[in-house]
């Protein structure tokens, strides 16, 4: 019994050491979408790094189909996110690359926004956005609106 014992304490921490060794730093990271009310189209995702790049200039960008239950799950390498990041996000209904924006450039089309801050006029500032990549267990869950 002691001797099993030895030789699973044994093989855990010899699997420890290889997974730290081979630089693995926790599981991906899954932007989940809620709320798509069709599959057509894409839904846009940008993952910001900094105040100054809020809403202009991503670091990271990807797009998927939506879901069939309005659910849309996209993956990201935790080792490719910065420490603190935002993301902002929309459903191209219409699959032509572009935010359709009406009246004051409200949007047209479905859009979230990460932490799915309140707001009143215009866009969320980078703050009440932020995600901590080392809070996020597996998944950041955004609404769209």
């Amino acid at each position: 019994m002691i001797r099993k014992l030895g030789l699973n304490l044994f093989w855990l921490v010899a699997f420890s050491t290889q997974v730290l060794a081979s630089g693995m730093t926790g599981p991906d990271i899954v932007v989940v979408v809620e709320g798509a009310k069709t599959t057509t189209g894409h839904i846009m995702v940008a993952i910001y790094g900094s105040e100054d790049s809020w809403l202009k200039e991503p670091l990271l960008a990807r797009k998927a189909r939506p879901g069939p239950d309005g659910r849309t799950e996209i993956v990201f390498k935790r080792e490719e996110l910065p420490e603190e990041f935002a993301i902002s996000l929309y459903h191209d209904v219409n699959d032509n690359g572009a935010m359709e924006t009406g009246f004051m450039r409200i949007p047209k089309e479905p859009y979230g926004f990460s932490n799915n801050p309140g707001f009143r006029m215009g866009p969320p500032l980078y703050a009440p956005s932020i995600v901590k990549r080392d809070e996020v267990e597996r998944e950041v869950v955004i609404h769209l609106r």
